[in-house]
């Protein structure tokens, strides 16, 4: 009786297992768009879809520049194209976990400047509703989620629905 259960049971999550990597997918696809999105306001230009060039956008150079993030000039397009390269390598699963590894360092740069208050709020109060305000809702826990997506894809890798997996099989095919 037992063992009808157990197969059952196992049978019944591994189909989860078989989803893993259309989550990666989703979750791949979804993040990597708003990497996209979110590195467009770091250059100037006009309308929502510019095109990023070499000039960064003054108003994110100020902000970078409140921040104290050291040379604004230059790290607000570093920045923007790091989130911009990432997010479009994010999306089709090419080079996944050295893009997440990267967007992973640039969510905890956002945590130490612009977001600095938010960690601070985790030692400043013991009551863990504040803790879970201060980081998951600090801005609309954009910076957070991102930062977890990221490290899922770097702990996890592309999952088979991706480029990697595609090159990885097609240059190295694993001997049996």
């Amino acid at each position: 009786m037992f063992a009808f259960l157990f197969k059952v049971y196992d049978g019944f999550f591994n189909l989860f297992t078989y989803l893993t990597s259309f989550v990666l997918l989703a979750l791949r696809l979804h993040f990597g768009w708003s990497f996209i999105n979110a590195a467009q306001g770091k250059f100037a230009g006009d309308g929502p879809w510019y095109w990023p060039g070499t000039e960064a956008n003054p108003g994110m150079v100020q902000m970078f520049g409140n921040w104290g993030i050291p040379f604004p000039e230059l790290m607000t397009p570093f920045i923007g194209y790091v989130e911009l390269i990432g997010g479009l390598l994010l999306m089709i699963g090419l080079f996944a976990r050295p893009a997440a590894l990267f967007l992973v360092c640039t969510m905890i740069g956002a945590f130490a400047t612009a977001h600095w208050d938010a960690v601070m709020g985790l030692f400043g109060s013991v009551n863990p509703g504040l803790w879970f305000r201060s980081i998951i809702m600090e801005a609309n826990g954009k910076v957070f989620m991102h930062a977890l997506a990221s490290f899922m894809v770097l702990v996890m890798g592309a999952g088979w629905i991706s480029l990697d997996y595609f090159f990885g099989r097609a240059c190295c095919p694993k001997d049996k």
